[in-house]
C-alpha cells in the first residue's frame, strides 16, 4: 500500500494591541505540518486506523490600552497525522509549530510574533519512504506573517484545497496607534492533516 500524509498546521499568532502613540505587535504565522511517503506492506483482513491530524487553534489579538496594549496570545500547534496497525504507528506525519503572538504597545511598538516551525521528525516503518519538512511560517510583518505552506507531495493535493494538507494560519495583524490604542487581529487556524492512499 502506498500513502502520503500531511500533518496539520500550526494556527497563527494574534496580533498585540497598540497603545495611544504605538501599534501592536503583528502575530507570527503558523508552520506547515511535515510530510512522509512511503510504502507500507500490508495483511489480508488486517484493520489499519488512519488519524488526520487536526489544525492549530488561531491566536486571538490583544485589546488595545492608552498606556499599553495587551499581547496577542500565540497560535496552537498542529497535531500529527498517523497510521496505526495493531502491532503500533507505522507512519506519522508531524504537524506544525504555532505563531507566537505579537507583543502590546507602548511608548515603543509591540514585538512581532515569532514564526512557527515546520513540522519535522516524521518517520514511516519502511524502506521505501520520501519525509520532507514543513515550511517555516514567516515572522510577524505589519498585516500579521504568512502561514508556512503545505509540501508537495508525489500526488499533489486537491486543486480547490483550502483548509486541509497542513498549510500554516496566518498571523493576526497589528493594533494601530490611535487614542485608546486599536485591539490586535485574531491569527487564523492551520490547515489540518490530510493523506492519500493508493494500492
Amino acid at each position: 500500500m502506498h500513502i502520503q500524509a500531511w500533518g496539520a498546521g500550526g494556527g497563527g499568532g494574534g496580533g498585540g494591541g497598540g497603545s495611544s502613540t504605538n501599534v501592536g505587535g503583528p502575530g507570527g504565522g503558523g508552520g506547515s505540518g511535515g510530510f512522509t511517503w512511503c510504502v507500507i506492506p500490508v495483511a489480508p483482513f488486517a484493520t489499519y486506523t488512519v488519524d488526520l491530524g487536526t489544525g492549530g487553534t488561531a491566536g486571538t489579538g490583544g485589546a488595545g490600552g492608552t498606556t499599553t496594549g495587551t499581547a496577542g496570545t500565540a497560535g496552537g500547534n498542529g497535531t500529527a497525522t498517523t497510521l496505526a496497525s495493531t502491532s503500533g504507528t507505522e507512519l506519522t506525519a508531524t504537524g506544525g509549530g504555532g505563531g507566537g503572538g505579537g507583543g502590546g504597545a507602548t511608548t515603543a511598538p509591540g514585538t512581532p510574533g515569532t514564526a512557527g516551525p515546520g513540522g519535522t521528525g516524521s518517520s514511516c516503518n519502511s524502506i521505501y519512504v520520501v519525509n520532507r519538512t514543513g515550511e517555516n511560517g514567516e515572522a510577524g510583518v505589519l498585516g500579521g506573517g504568512e502561514g508556512g505552506d503545505a509540501v508537495d507531495g508525489i500526488v499533489e493535493l486537491p486543486a480547490t484545497n483550502s483548509s486541509a494538507g497542513g498549510n500554516g494560519g496566518a498571523g493576526g495583524a497589528a493594533g494601530v496607534g490611535g487614542a485608546a490604542g486599536g485591539t490586535g487581529g485574531n491569527g487564523t487556524r492551520g490547515g489540518n492533516g490530510y493523506a492519500v492512499i493508493f494500492w
